[in-house]
């Protein structure tokens, strides 16, 4: 439901905190508004009557402002403190049916999200062939060269100064011997996931190329810290720094207007971001470890080393409070900060353009 609120900024934002499954909008679009009454001479400057559904927020006890309303005819008078219950009272809208638009909206995103492609048969053969001991440079290079539209992408991000290789490299079989069977099958990981970030985004204040870059660089990030600790497979925060962001994709579709945190995610649909690329990795049969990491990577889960590996990898990639994330990381982990400071710092300064 759409409303309106006619009120400082601050009292936009207390609406919107007392009524989180509701839609502020800016223009015509809404269903009922509220004009907030903070004195006896903003009562005098509105209108005696509305078109559209009204109530008055009486924000101040003024007995001149209860005088006058008599003279208006809405649809009724709002008194603070704020209260949903009393709020949808007057608005005669049932608690529970608002609670089960909710559950319905969660429901189809929920759907949306499991309706996603399965893994593309190159990408899960990749996988298990860099994961069995007994795979050759020859499986993975021939699965690669399947798909030429993969090795295009694959050679451009090959070639990109991240990799410091001086001389350009034409072929799979060159960049395989000289980066190892890993990488290759992790650069084909991000070549895939560029075209699943192929959206409109823009309510999500981003790009495709964007987002994409961002959860690269957090996957890059993951990858590393991995490499420093005895307990954590690089690959396996590889995949899920690229993945953690996925559920934007799904999410962007019933966005009505754009949002800044997962908590307004959860307001609207009862699900945010990063549940929902957990339920999209669970459908493609990842391991519970990444899924798990990917869904709590806005939370601080200390007893879950990959939870802290991808939650700090993503606040890195940010570069907010470096210093103290770094420490912050490396205490949790038992990691040499003098190791992983140069290495997520290499990763933070590449210039990411040359693999577009």
């Amino acid at each position: 439901m759409k409303y309106r609120v006619f009120g400082s900024l601050e009292d936009v934002a207390q609406f919107k905190r007392t009524l989180p499954e509701f839609f502020i909008v800016d223009n015509e679009e809404f269903e009922f508004q509220i004009y907030v009454v903070d004195s006896v001479e903003t009562l005098l400057r509105l209108p005696k009557s509305f078109q559209k559904k009204t109530f008055f927020y009486i924000k101040v006890k003024d007995q001149k402002i209860f005088e006058k309303l008599s003279l208006y005819r809405v649809d009724g008078i709002i008194y603070p403190p704020l209260d949903k219950n009393k709020i949808l009272n007057k608005l005669n809208i049932d608690q529970q049916k608002l609670s089960d638009s909710l559950e319905i909206i969660k429901s189809r995103v929920i759907a949306k999200a499991e309706s996603l492609p399965s893994l593309p048969d190159i990408v899960q053969k990749l996988l298990k062939l860099t994961t069995n001991d007994k795979s050759t440079f020859k499986e993975v290079i021939n699965e690669v060269k399947k798909d030429q539209g993969l090795v295009g992408k694959v050679l451009r991000i090959v070639n990109s100064p991240f990799y410091g290789i001086r001389k350009e490299i034409t072929s799979i079989d060159r960049a395989a011997i000289l980066l190892g069977m890993s990488t290759i099958k992790n650069i084909a990981l991000a070549a895939f996931s560029m075209d699943l970030f192929n959206k409109n985004l823009v309510n999500y204040n981003t790009d495709a190329k964007s987002l994409w870059l961002h959860s690269f660089v957090v996957a890059r990030i993951a990858e590393e810290i991995g490499k420093l600790h005895n307990d954590l497979d690089s690959d396996s925060l590889y995949l899920a720094g690229l993945m953690h962001d996925l559920g934007k994709i799904i999410l962007v579709d019933f966005l009505t207007k754009p949002i800044v945190f997962a908590k307004d995610e959860d307001e609207m649909f009862g699900i945010n971001h990063a549940e929902t690329s957990g339920l999209i990795l669970k459908k493609w049969n990842v391991d519970d470890s990444i899924v798990n990491a990917v869904k709590n990577h806005h939370n601080m889960v200390d007893d879950d080393v990959y939870s802290i590996a991808v939650y700090y990898a993503n606040m890195l990639s940010k570069m907010d409070d470096f210093e103290r994330n770094m420490n912050e990381l490396c205490e949790k982990l038992g990691i040499s900060l003098f190791d992983l400071s140069p290495r997520v710092e290499m990763v933070l300064q590449e210039n990411y353009d040359e693999f577009f």
